[in-house]
This record gives C-alpha cells, sequence and structure tokens, in this order.
C-alpha cells in the first residue's frame, strides 16, 4: 500500500506547454513520458492572419508599414496568450505542475502575463521536435523531480517556524490524534518508517505498547494513519530517510 501510494503521490500528473514555432502544444506528462493533446483547444496555431494586417501591406511592407505591422503582431500575440490561459484552465489545477520549452522569448512572454505562472516550476529552452523528442521527455522528467525535492526541502525548512506557532503535530501518537480530529493539512513521514501499535474500541488513542483490557492490534500504524488524513482531504508527503529524526520521523502541519 505504502509503495502504490507513493508512486501514486510521486507520479502525478504534470503537464508541458511547448511554444517553439508557430504553433502552441500541449503534452501530459506522467513519469518520463509526455502524450500530446489533441484536440479543439491544441495545437493552437500562434500566426498572425494576414486579415490583422492593414490593407495593401500585407505584401508591400515599406518601413512604417512594418512598425505598425509589429504592434498589430505584438498586440495580436497578448490577445492570443490571453485566450491560451482560457483554455489552460481545463488542465490546469490547483496542485498542477506546469513547464515551459520552447523560444526563449516566448517563454517570458507567457510566463510574464499568464495567470498560471505560479504553476510554472521549468523552463526548457530549445526547440525539441521529431528526433530529439525523447530528450525533452528526459528534460521534463528531470526538472519535475527537481521541482519536488524543491518543494519537499521548503516544506522541510518551515517546520521550525511551524513549531514555533504552535502549528505541528509531532510524533505518531500526536499526530493520530490530532488527524482524527480532522486538524491534519500536510502529513509530512520518512518513506520507510513504520511501527505497530494498539487500539481500543474508540481508535480515539494510539498505543504503542498493549494496554490492559480488550485491544485491538495494528499491524502498520503509519499506513492508517496515512489513510485518515487523506480521506480527510489532507495531504500527504514522503521524504527521504533521517528528514524527520528530530520530529521522531513523522509530523502533521494542523490546520488550525
Amino acid at each position: 500500500m505504502r509503495d502504490l501510494l507513493y508512486k501514486e503521490l510521486y507520479l502525478r500528473e504534470y503537464y508541458l506547454l511547448g511554444l517553439s514555432g508557430s504553433e502552441v502544444n500541449l503534452f501530459k506528462g506522467h513519469g518520463g513520458t509526455l502524450t500530446e493533446i489533441k484536440n479543439e483547444h491544441f495545437p493552437a496555431s500562434t500566426e498572425v492572419p494576414v486579415s490583422a494586417m492593414p490593407v495593401g501591406e500585407a505584401l508591400f511592407e515599406s518601413r512604417p508599414a512594418l512598425k505598425r505591422n509589429k504592434s498589430v503582431m505584438m498586440e495580436s500575440s497578448a490577445s492570443f496568450y490571453n485566450q491560451l490561459d482560457k483554455k489552460l484552465f481545463d488542465y490546469i489545477g490547483p496542485e498542477t505542475h506546469l513547464l515551459l520549452s520552447g523560444i526563449e522569448k516566448e517563454i517570458a512572454l507567457f510566463g510574464h502575463t499568464s495567470v498560471h505562472s505560479s504553476k510554472i516550476c521549468g523552463k526548457i529552452n530549445g526547440s525539441y521536435e521529431g528526433y530529439n523528442f525523447q530528450e525533452l521527455e528526459n528534460k521534463a522528467w528531470e526538472m519535475i523531480q527537481a521541482c519536488q525535492e524543491k518543494n519537499n526541502k521548503k516544506l522541510l525548512a518551515s517546520l521550525p517556524d511551524l513549531f514555533g506557532k504552535e502549528m505541528l503535530s509531532i510524533g505518531i501518537q500526536n499526530v493520530w490524534r490530532n488527524a482524527l480530529q480532522r486538524k491534519g493539512n500536510v502529513l509530512l513521514v520518512e518513506k520507510s518508517y513504520a511501527v505497530p501499535g494498539f487500539v481500543t474500541a474508540d481508535n480515539f488513542y494510539l498505543w504503542l505498547k498493549a494496554p490492559a483490557g480488550a485491544y485491538s492490534v495494528i499491524t502498520n500504524a503509519v499506513d492508517d494513519l496515512i489513510e485518515t488524513v487523506l480521506t480527510k482531504n489532507g495531504q500527504v508527503v514522503f521524504v527521504p530517510q533521517d528528514s524527520l529524526a528530530e520530529y521522531q520521523r513523522i509530523v502533521m502541519i494542523n490546520r488550525y
């Protein structure tokens, strides 16, 4: 169960937006595999239609005409990216990672104007088409892993401050009790951490030694705790061995 959950969380879907050339392509990522999305939204053309240019200047462009056409193209690009942002709402959720690839200028323009800029966790400069698509997949997966690692380190670094604000439950017994009360927002646990436990009829208190009277044995209390947090709309983050040594291997960031 732990390995399956770890794999599910670690291999969460992400998206890559390709901004190379005259087309914008959207790819769904899962692990090291990218699959292009082809529907009524994508691929999307970035070309400025000739009809957008002033009459007579599409074929014969004097210098003044070039300046005017450049302005038309810039306005058209802004409008295009605005429409592109709206299309992305169908794919990008609150926890979704977004990667950008393509021409540096286009990446910068999209990144500065997009309402999804906070979801961008990596940028791949250059054009990756056809013969080197495998390279794009490799780079995308490397970036996603680096992004997840960075986020986990940031979360770990925030723990001392949250401890000072009394926003943490530390140790499996405290975490167990507060998780049942729906206090848990984010559970951090070392991936290999496991411990047996015992509960009585009310299931509210986790015993690490068999209590007096009737009780039930839990083979791995950590797995049960993970399930409890998830069913109560919390998040679970697995961290490397010894990352939480000072927090008894498991800690929960409370909602209140």
